[in-house]
């Protein structure tokens, strides 16, 4: 289970940032979650309750984005939806291609629950 480990690297990561930043409950977590990126947004939902349990996270949602592909290609310089294409780009045909998006993971925003001051 990979989104196990990494949802648990990402409660560290926001817990840190938490601390220095005085914020007392999270209400929900959103991540960016690139379509071609091994991290399975079906089974982070799964585990997701196991990774929060007896952290100050416990009890916050989990919401998830997807990130379309990107690519480039290396020699004409189009920018295209690589899985559409077979990887290949669709002008020169070259499979010289940089993927520019859609392996990322990333934590985008973290939804904080107001507190009332009295």
């Amino acid at each position: 289970m990979h989104e196990l480990s990494v949802l648990k690297q990402m409660i560290r990561t926001i817990e840190h940032t938490c601390r220095e930043q005085q914020i007392e409950k999270v209400e929900t977590i959103v991540l960016q979650v690139g379509e071609l990126s091994d991290f399975l947004p079906e089974f982070a939902r799964d585990v997701f309750p196991m990774a929060v349990e007896g952290t100050f996270l416990e009890g916050a949602g989990l919401q998830m984005e997807r990130v379309p592909a990107l690519g480039r290609c290396r020699e004409c310089r189009t920018e295209f939806h690589p899985s559409e294409h077979q990887f290949r780009c669709p002008v020169c045909a070259s499979l010289r291609i940089e993927l520019l998006s859609g392996r990322e993971v990333f934590i985008k925003e973290l939804i904080i629950e107001e507190t009332e001051e009295d």
